[in-house]
């Protein structure tokens, strides 16, 4: 009877003054937390190569071109960022993160993946140097 009694005491010692058992797990060292699913899109900028001063420069470039466009331009603004090396892979969620509405996503990336005419991108290509060196040339006299 009397070892019935102490069982009972230790039970009740591990609750609460509110009869709950307390959250072990709060007392546990930090434990990395397990989640499910796919990983999330990283953000534009951290997908940009270069320095800080350059991604600083290429987003204000791109904010300019980005702006209104949608489908198969936004595309070729992404593959010709791709080609100059300013960014490592455009996904869908990373750029609407970045320059708002581009479209829709199936379109966006049917253009990524069938292509878009070289010399089309060529053209991109040759505007995004020279904006970018436009920028350092006006920053470089201030």
């Amino acid at each position: 009877l009397i070892a019935d009694v102490s069982k009972i005491i230790d039970e009740l010692a591990k609750y609460d003054d509110e009869g709950e058992k307390p959250d072990v797990k709060q007392n546990e060292p930090n434990e990395q937390q397990v989640t499910n699913g796919r990983p999330k899109t990283p953000c534009f900028r951290s997908l940009m190569y270069g320095t800080e001063y350059e991604k600083d420069e290429y987003l204000r470039i791109l904010k300019k071109l980005m702006q209104g466009v949608k489908g198969k331009d936004a595309a070729t603004i992404m593959l010709a960022c791709k080609g100059l090396k300013i960014i490592s892979h455009p996904p869908f969620k990373a750029v609407v993160g970045e320059f708002g509405e581009i479209g829709c996503r199936q379109g966006y990336n049917n253009y990524l993946k069938t292509g878009i005419p070289q010399e089309e991108i060529e053209n991109i290509k040759r505007k995004i140097k020279e904006m970018y060196e436009n920028e350092v040339a006006k920053n470089s006299k201030k």
